[in-house]
């Protein structure tokens, strides 16, 4: 199983990580060069592209026509719609899922019938599961 990564930064070594440990092959787009350098040098069992990956031609040549899933997790939410709608429709991968960080935007992704993770709903549930059992038992 191949899944295409999208994004850069710790999100996507973090994502990298995880999705090798599931036994899928990784390949990463990110959109700077000098930071796919560094990643092809940290993982230099994956294929790691430079490019923004709203272009079908960056999609094309990270062999999009042939991966199973994609996940999309840049800081923009238009570059996240935009990749997983590309490959879902472009290069028909049926698995896409992206990164939305403004919470206006989840509705776009809803309409469109691409999975998402809003990054404001997972940082509170984040906050608020390390409040459980400290508030009202005195705790600070």
């Amino acid at each position: 199983m191949t899944t295409i990564v999208v994004g850069g930064g710790d999100l996507a070594a973090h994502l990298v990580e995880a999705v090798e440990a599931r036994g899928h092959e990784v390949e990463l787009i990110t959109p700077h060069t000098r930071e796919a350098e560094e990643f092809a040098l940290t993982f230099p069992e994956i294929l790691v592209f430079a490019g923004d990956a709203r272009d079908v031609e960056v999609l094309r040549r990270a062999r999009a026509s042939e991966a199973d899933c994609l996940v999309a997790a840049t800081d923009d939410d238009a570059t996240n719609l935009s990749a997983c709608l590309l490959a879902r429709e472009v290069f028909g991968i049926r698995t896409v899922t992206g990164l939305v960080g403004q919470r206006r935007n989840t509705y776009i992704f809803e309409t469109l019938g691409i999975p998402y993770v809003s990054c404001s709903e997972v940082m509170a549930a984040g906050l608020l599961s390390a409040l459980d059992g400290r508030v009202g038992s005195g705790a600070r």
